[in-house]
């Protein structure tokens, strides 16, 4: 395994994506399951089949998007987290980001609500100069006008697609719609994909990464997903299907103070399954701008990879350190995660005993 002062931690191939390029430009290690790894062959990959233990000291930096309880509970390795989206609030700022020594913040919104577990760096999003490179106006409707549009859901609860995929399907004969379906939708439910898939001319964006479909398009519909801020990073006028308002603040991962449900109407055109036409063109008619755009959510930096490489060198380099409250709260995670982790090798090893003593 080549040497390396940082490691990234992929659960799946959105997070491997997401990280490959600032895994590239700090020569750092992808560490992930078997099946991923050879989706990242230009990558240095470490398929992952060691305890978390293994991997404390060995970097001086684990990286990652998500929350693991075992790599919380590391005392050697310092760890970074990057936001990887704004929909659901609840878990994206929530109180596991405290085991974080640094977060990565797209933007001011974000690192407001980071700072008070970990420290924060504004480096913008990862995607930023792409979307520069490739970025053109999106078509503004007169009427007879086909748009583009792009139909990109959540999956679980939240999702959009069962009560809206007849509506989808329609809209098809008025404006050139095309699916970009969730990646845990397309590997965990099969009926809802099922839904699409005698239509297939709708599923040909599947295989592109969303950031390019976005920019492809001129109109995004979604319902919870953070595709939502994507599309705002893109400069696309938004459609948002509406939802159960019950199941939103009950959902695990959600709740009313969520952006995209406590300022809905200020993000995209809300719409039933039954006036998404009608919101579309309204969403790209000359006259809308959404109150809450890309400056808002997202910082204006020349290079997002190279910031986000220099503050990971600051982390490294111990010249990032937190506040008195942000240690406290650090520290308390940290030692239960510990604890979880004693607990669980403990059952694992009475267990053990107990099978032993059973076949002898």
């Amino acid at each position: 395994m080549t040497k390396a002062r940082y490691a990234f931690i992929a659960r799946n191939a959105f997070q491997a994506h997401g990280m490959a390029s600032l895994c590239r430009a700090v020569a750092g290690v992808m560490i992930c399951r078997p099946k991923l790894a050879a989706e990242l062959q230009d990558l240095d990959v470490l398929t992952w089949r060691w305890p978390w233990s293994f991997l404390d000291g060995r970097y001086v930096v684990l990286v990652m998007h998500g929350s693991f309880s075992g790599a919380m509970a590391l005392r050697k390795t310092k760890i970074a987290m990057i936001q990887y989206g704004y929909a659901k609030e609840p878990y994206n700022f929530g109180a596991w980001r405290a085991a974080a020594d640094l977060i990565l913040a797209y933007g001011p919104y974000a690192a407001q609500k980071f700072a008070s577990f970990a420290p924060v760096r504004e480096v913008g999003h990862p995607s930023a100069n792409f979307v520069t490179d490739n970025w053109r106006p999106p078509a503004t409707f007169d009427a007879g006008q086909r748009l583009r549009v792009l139909y990109a859901p959540t999956w679980g609860d939240l999702s959009s697609v069962d009560r809206a995929s007849e509506s989808i399907i329609a809209l098809a004969e008025h404006h050139d719609v095309s699916v970009k379906l969730h990646h845990n939708t397309l590997a965990k439910e099969a009926v809802r994909v099922g839904r699409f898939e005698q239509h297939p001319a709708l599923m040909a964006r599947d295989a592109q990464p969303l950031i390019a479909a976005i920019l492809d398009h001129d109109v995004v519909i979604s319902d919870n997903s953070g595709a939502i801020f994507d599309a705002i990073l893109c400069q696309r006028p938004v459609v948002l299907l509406d939802g159960d308002p019950d199941l939103m603040a009950r959902a695990e991962k959600s709740d009313p103070h969520s952006l995209e449900i406590a300022q809905r109407d200020a993000i995209g055109v809300q719409a039933s399954p039954e006036t998404l036409r009608a919101a579309i063109e309204t969403a790209a008619g000359p006259d809308y701008a959404p109150a809450i755009g890309p400056d808002m959510l997202f910082a204006r930096v020349a290079d997002p990879v190279a910031e986000m490489a220099a503050a990971l060198a600051d982390l490294a380099d111990g010249k990032i350190t937190g506040t008195q409250m942000q240690s406290y709260a650090s520290r308390a995670l940290r030692k239960s995660a510990r604890q979880k982790r004693t607990l669980l090798w403990l059952c694992f090893a009475l267990g053990a005993i107990s099978l032993l003593a059973t076949l002898s």
